[in-house]
């Protein structure tokens, strides 16, 4: 018997790109959660696929800020 559905797959085109999508991901998803019960039943605004692919550039130079600062903070609680 297979198993479905436990967990989600990030994909980017480097390693910390990938990383930012993984993060995010989970962030987005308990803002898009807490965005419905909100809404009671009602719609919530959201990005079209244009704009998300807009979006995307930006977010990859974000990343980096981001990565850069993880990997700082896993450097110095693992005291490499």
């Amino acid at each position: 018997m297979s198993e479905r559905a436990h967990g989600s797959v990030a994909c980017g085109p480097t390693l910390e790109v990938a990383v930012f999508r993984a993060v995010y991901t989970e962030v987005n998803a308990r803002i898009q959660t807490a965005a419905h019960g909100l809404a009671q039943g009602g719609t919530i605004a959201a990005l079209s696929p244009d704009e998300g692919a807009l979006a995307d550039g930006p977010n990859q130079t974000a990343g980096m800020r981001a990565w850069n600062l993880w990997r700082e903070e896993t450097r110095q609680s693992l005291g490499w």
